[in-house]
């Protein structure tokens, strides 16, 4: 294939008759593209009154010089449905991280598209009216959303092949406005979220993460502080329903080919299965979807420790460069996928006495450790000692076998927590392995 990162669909199982029914579906997404008309609430942009920041796009003027001394901006995508709701938690008690860094959302459901506009937008004017600056403002936000289906479109129904087939029609145009952006803002690093399981982000996500990871390797020691991309993925609840873990398994084996191509895509793996056990969740007690919303509470929650920690690199001590964290994304062993164990307390004597007992049982990807893996630690919380520093540190390399860790603490008030990232989990024996089970 002349595209390397061409993902592969071995594992889907399609009739002719389903096939032949894409096929005219994929013809009709290329007569009916997306235009004006699916935004009906978003405001009309006026290119010859540029606002203070963000401009008109994409005759944006250049930033000025107190923007580009913004520390750690972020470009932030949120691929598929699940990505996109995750989101919305999360902005809805952290408007900050709205507000600081550049996020997209690219989904085929246009009219989950439209909804997350309007709830995001009034937050952004919540946030305006009260004097916050926004790095994207909220009149050309609506740029940042981006339909991937025809018009009208309510998704892929669960179908990597017809979801991938329909970002495929707009593959170029996405990635050109990814890289750009990227550049216009001023970004030191991408972060890509996606939830494998479902028809946009199973096939879209690791492939997009992986195309930006390759354009990005040539800044990963140039650009100041250096770049990186810090790819995440979900993991479905190992239920009777097929087609989910099926897609999440397909999502994987993406992954792991995209690795031959780009050393530094391992993602950080988020199984909604694990997390579900750690929070007692169980469905003789509760529906599927209660334990979906509740664990994503706390992914959301995660999340959001790990943008703040991402973007004040700077304040922390010691400092770190994302050409650290590149090194420690390229450096982790091939075939591998990232874990995140993370830990919070409401005071410092609680993180000082129950680090030890607490850290180990919270990770969100259980399988066999690879040795020569390689980690990020990052503590936060006020009056952190060297000692509780240097303790966990070398509590994670002697466990995890490291080869490199990245360790640092932040000044925060009024939590403490621990967020640490692992990477050397052997993606290929998972526990509970990607296939149907029972409750």
């Amino acid at each position: 294939m002349s595209d390397p990162f061409e993902p592969v669909f071995e594992l889907l199982e399609e009739e002719e008759g389903a096939e032949a029914e894409e096929a005219v579906e994929t013809e009709e997404v290329a007569e009916e593209a997306p235009g004006e008309e699916e935004w009906p609430e978003a405001p009309t942009l006026k290119p010859e009154k540029p606002v203070k920041r963000g401009g008109a796009w994409p005759e944006a003027p250049a930033l000025a010089p107190e923007e580009l001394a913004l520390k750690s901006r972020i470009e932030t995508i949120w691929v598929g449905s699940g990505a996109l709701k995750m989101a919305l938690k999360m902005f809805e008690g952290n408007t900050d991280l709205l507000l600081r860094h550049v996020h997209f959302f690219i989904n085929t459901n246009v009219f989950e598209l439209s909804h997350a506009y309007q709830k995001l937008t009034a937050l952004m004017r919540e946030q305006t009216v009260m004097e916050a600056e926004p790095v994207v403002g909220w009149r050309e936000f609506r740029r940042c959303f981006v339909p991937i289906g025809p018009r009208r479109c309510r998704g892929a129904g669960k179908n990597p092949a017809r979801g991938f087939r329909m970002f495929s029609m707009n593959a170029s145009d996405v990635l050109k406005l990814l890289y750009w952006a990227f550049g216009r803002f001023n970004c030191e690093g991408v972060v890509v979220v996606w939830c494998a399981g479902g028809g946009t982000g199973t096939l879209v996500g690791p492939y997009i993460a992986a195309r930006l990871a390759r354009r990005l390797r040539p800044l990963a020691y140039v650009r100041g502080a250096g770049t990186a991309l810090l790819p995440v993925m979900t993991l479905p609840l190992r239920t009777a329903e097929s087609v989910e873990v099926r897609n999440a398994k397909l999502s994987v084996v993406n992954v792991l080919k995209y690795q031959r191509e780009e050393p530094a895509h391992h993602p950080v793996a988020l199984d909604l299965e694990i997390i579900a056990r750690q929070l007692g969740l169980s469905m003789k007690k509760l529906p599927e979807q209660k334990i979906y919303d509740k664990c994503d509470e706390l992914i959301t929650r995660m999340l959001a420790t790990l943008l703040r920690c991402l973007e004040q690199r700077e304040n922390a001590y010691p400092s770190w460069d994302w050409s650290d964290l590149y090194d420690i994304l390229a450096n982790a062993p091939r075939g591998s996928l990232g874990s995140m164990f993370y830990i919070s307390y409401d005071s410092l004597r609680g993180l000082e006495k129950g680090w030890k007992k607490d850290l180990w049982p919270n990770m969100t990807l259980y399988g066999p450790v690879l040795d020569g893996g390689t980690a990020t630690l990052f503590l936060l919380g006020e009056g952190i000692t060297k000692k509780l520093h240097d303790d966990m540190a070398s509590a994670v390399e002697k466990r995890l076998r490291l080869a490199r860790l990245l360790r640092t603490r932040l000044e925060v008030e009024n939590k403490w927590e621990a967020l640490l990232l692992h990477f050397g989990t052997d993606a290929r024996t998972i526990q509970p392995p990607l296939e149907v089970g029972r409750r």
